[in-house]
């Protein structure tokens, strides 16, 4: 959590998340299920060209001076390569990925980003 109260989530899973009222018993519970396909921008529930194309389209905008207009969710899918923002790079790792699979031969995200 920052020094403003937002939370990073950055894997899959369940989060629960107390609140205290100054010190005292938690004031409220609350328990989250993250659960996100990573390269999945279009929340299709698989990784494939349009997702290669969204990103770079994301990435278009945001590099002509655009906040961009991916959620935050498209956001953390999107950003593959893991440095906190959509860049051509993901695009490209995404494409790969993509590709990789549709030959037979899938890989892990974690060797795409060697």
């Amino acid at each position: 959590m920052d020094g403003q109260g937002n939370i990073t989530i950055l894997e899959n899973g369940s989060v629960t998340i107390f609140v205290y009222a100054f010190g005292g018993e938690p004031s409220a519970v609350m328990t989250l299920e993250i659960s996100a396909l990573l390269g999945d921008v279009d929340s299709n529930g698989e990784v494939n060209v349009q997702d290669a194309y969204l990103t770079m389209v994301e990435y278009a905008e945001i590099a002509a001076g655009s906040d961009g207009s991916f959620t935050g969710k498209q956001n953390y899918v999107g950003d593959v390569d893991l440095n906190d923002t959509i860049t051509i790079q993901d695009a490209y790792l995404i494409q790969v990925y993509y590709a990789s699979a549709a030959a037979g031969s899938p890989v892990e995200w974690e060797t795409l980003r060697e």
